[in-house]
């Protein structure tokens, strides 16, 4: 619901999901805090999103559970700008990508995002280089507009701090 922009129907799954939060399991908590954590930092419940996403950190099994928490955290850290926390964030999801390239290719837009939050621009550019290199090694054409959008970005902020 969250990407297809139907708020509504995100809203009522994240109330049915919260519901039996006490009596879920480790999996059934965690698919909780990383879904109401992305729901609540979007609603401008920014300090409620990013418990949820260190809660979620906290409840993942190692590899694509951890990676995908990690990344909640870096998306609710930006906003407020916890920016040393979102680059460990951003570092700990690529660490939990594995060989997996699609979560190699999140994990590392996301950590060339925080560099471009940071004013880092040559870090920002080579981790959006490297994604857009990983985009087309691994096939994934459709990411391919937003790596080349991530990397002008960097781009523009590094001009910018010259």
């Amino acid at each position: 619901y969250e990407n297809r922009g139907e708020g509504d129907k995100w809203s009522a799954l994240i109330e049915r999901m919260t519901e039996p939060e006490s009596r879920a399991g480790r999996k059934g908590r965690h698919a909780l805090f990383c879904a109401r954590s992305m729901w609540r930092n979007t609603h401008g419940e920014r300090a409620g999103g990013l418990e949820d996403a260190e809660r979620a950190f906290q409840e993942a099994n190692p590899g694509e559970e951890s990676q995908r928490a990690a990344q909640r955290i870096v998306y609710c850290c930006l906003p407020v700008g916890a920016l040393v926390r979102a680059e460990e964030a951003a570092r700990d999801a690529l660490l939990h990508s594995g060989e997996r390239l699609d979560l190699k290719v999140r994990s590392l837009r996301s950590l060339g995002i925080v560099y471009t939050w940071q004013g880092k621009g040559d870090e920002a550019i080579e981790a959006q280089e490297e994604v857009l290199d990983l985009c087309r090694q691994a096939g994934l054409r459709a990411r391919v507009p937003v790596a080349l959008h991530d990397l002008g970005e960097a781009c523009r902020m590094a001009l910018e701090m010259d």
